[in-house]
């Protein structure tokens, strides 16, 4: 264990990083992280890993995906960003229900959200809108199309302006694929 050991053991070190460097990847960095979890490069690669997975969730992200990154990095670098776009994909997955009583919920569950006075009005107009739509779902579901579509048709006009409730109610159409006879 003298100099020279010393030394070829950084070179390695130093030779497994550029290695990991050139895959460009979370995995890339792990592979160098895991003979060398106190290694020179360890802040280089930590930093790099939380860069590269953060890139990649960006491409498609989900709300475990996220959760997930979050876990992992707390602090730091993308977080508050993460914790930005985690709340937005919780909020946008309860508002894409039409269900007024889960933005209630939600709504007395996050009273600091930057998305509260959105959820305000999802909430009214989905009280307004859901039991309609769930009529209309009940009549082509039955077998009784003239009337769903004509309902679906009333509901497509009175809500046409109103983004949130559009979404749903096209949700439908292409479900029952009378989108051609509305739209």
């Amino acid at each position: 264990g003298g100099q020279y050991s010393r030394d070829a053991k950084e070179r390695i070190e130093m030779l497994f990083f550029q290695k990991a460097q050139r895959y460009k990847s979370y995995r890339g960095m792990k592979a160098y992280l895991t003979p060398f979890p106190q290694g020179r490069f360890r802040r280089q690669a930590k930093s790099s890993m939380r860069t590269f997975w953060w890139t990649k969730i960006q491409r498609k992200p989900t709300i475990a995906s996220v959760s997930k990154w979050l876990e992992v990095f707390p602090r730091g670098l993308y977080s508050a960003d993460a914790r930005r776009k985690l709340d937005s994909m919780k909020y946008l997955s309860y508002e894409s229900t039409g269900k007024w009583w889960l933005i209630t919920k939600w709504m007395k569950a996050n009273p600091t959200s930057p998305y509260l006075a959105r959820a305000k009005k999802s909430a009214r107009l989905f009280r307004r809108l859901y039991p309609r739509l769930e009529h209309a779902r009940r009549l082509m579901e039955s077998g009784e199309r003239r009337r769903g579509t004509r309902r679906y048709k009333y509901l497509y006009r009175r809500y046409r302006r109103k983004p949130v409730a559009l979404k749903l109610i096209r949700q439908d159409l292409k479900r029952f694929r009378i989108e051609g006879q509305i739209v």
